[in-house]
This record gives C-alpha cells, structure tokens and sequence, in this order.
C-alpha cells in the first residue's frame, strides 16, 4: 500500500464527476486508510501508481431525482479515503468490423485507464467507485 496522506490542493475529475478538497486542519478519520486500499476494487498491481489521499469528497453521482430533470447528490463534502489509481492496463478490443473500404486507424495494444475508489473515512462504508479516461 502506497503512504496515504492528506489532499493539498483541490483535484478534479470531471469524467467521474468527482471533486476532491483538501481537508480542514480538523478533520481526523475514524477509519485507518488500510480499509480503503481494502476495499479498492482495483487489482493491486506493479506496473500501475496509486495514491491513498485524505480529502474532502463531492460527487455528482449517485443521486436521487429531484424536481424535473434535476438530481440531489447522495456524497457532498464527505471526509473521505480515496484510492486514486493511475494507469490500469485494459486490453484494447476495438469495436465492430469496419465497413468494406473505410480507413482504420491502428490502434495501441493496450489503453490505460485511471480510477477512484472512494471510502468513508469516519463509517469506513465504500461510498462510489469508478473508471475513467484511457490514454495509449
């Protein structure tokens, strides 16, 4: 397990629609940063970088309908341990066959793709997890 540490600077990760905020001088965690890597739902590998930060979590999703179209998010401001989770292998399976004539581009072998794991750091309840982004 990475050195967990408290959050510094504001993240945003618009993709997953998740904010991370350093926390207050104040905020203390109940639960040890180990039940987050724990719970992560990423397989723990050696070519891939991890981070375990303390932060202040708010997220777009999930959410409960509002009125119209709008949405209530259920996690705003929430003392959090994140397992943020950069470059995870994926096999690049394509898409579908091409149609007859039509220019393909090579692509990479594989694609990287990044993801948060997001704990509770006072109940230790796994609040949201979720992969995004892909680079070559």
């Amino acid at each position: 397990m990475p050195l967990a540490r408290r959050l510094t600077t504001t993240e945003i990760f618009p993709v997953a629609t998740v904010t991370l905020n350093p926390p207050t001088p104040q905020d203390e965690p109940s639960v040890p940063p180990e039940t987050a890597w724990n719970a992560a739902g990423v397989q723990k590998r050696v070519d891939t970088r991890y981070e375990v930060v303390l932060a202040r979590m708010s997220a777009e999703f999930p959410a409960t309908m509002g009125v119209g179209l709008a949405t209530n998010p259920l996690h705003q401001d929430v003392l959090a341990w994140v397992v943020i989770t950069h470059g995870i292998p994926m096999a690049n399976l394509g898409g579908g066959t091409p149609a007859p004539g039509a220019v393909t581009v090579p692509r990479p072998p594989c694609l990287r793709a990044d993801a948060l794991d997001v704990t509770d750091a006072t109940t230790g309840q796994q609040l949201l997890s979720s992969s995004f982004g892909s680079t070559g």
